[in-house]
């Protein structure tokens, strides 16, 4: 469900309603933000809006079924696992994962978690441009580390 899109050009900190709760750090130069939920933005640089989307997906199967269906995914798009390491948010088994890929001709990469709640993945994913993957590599980490579900 895509509830609010909004521009993020500083540091902010949201919590939804059910408790969960993101920080988006500054992006480099950046002004005061603007209020985010679900698909957060910073200002377009170098003619790609980096952002962090957060989304719930279901995965009635489990972490790990989720996750062989997501590589399966990425096979198929062209996309490459650099890394995952399975680690836990408030109790919950959790996956994080880096990932790069072209989409649209846009060199891309991913630096993402995935918490396992019920029997869905709450997903947080932060993508920036290849290009400039050394300045927002930072930015991406301290965002997705603050991910977390109640």
């Amino acid at each position: 469900m895509f509830l609010v899109s909004a521009a993020l050009a500083g540091d902010s900190v949201w919590t939804a309603p059910n408790g969960a709760s993101i920080h988006m750090p500054p992006a480099p130069g950046a002004t005061p933000p603007v209020a985010p939920w679900a698909l957060l933005y910073w200002p377009t640089n170098d003619a790609f809006q980096s952002n962090v989307n957060i989304q719930q997906q279901s995965a009635p199967g489990g972490l790990d079924a989720w996750w062989l269906m997501s590589q399966g995914q990425f096979g198929a798009m062209g996309i490459t696992v650099v890394k995952s390491e399975k680690t836990s948010v408030n109790k919950h088994d959790a996956l994080r994962i880096e990932y790069s890929g072209t989409m649209m001709g846009t060199a891309l990469r991913w630096d993402a978690l995935g918490i396992y709640v019920g029997t869905d993945v709450w997903l947080a994913t932060c993508t920036a441009p290849e290009a400039t993957w050394a300045t927002w590599k930072p930015i991406c980490k301290k965002a997705i580390d603050s991910f977390t579900v109640p």
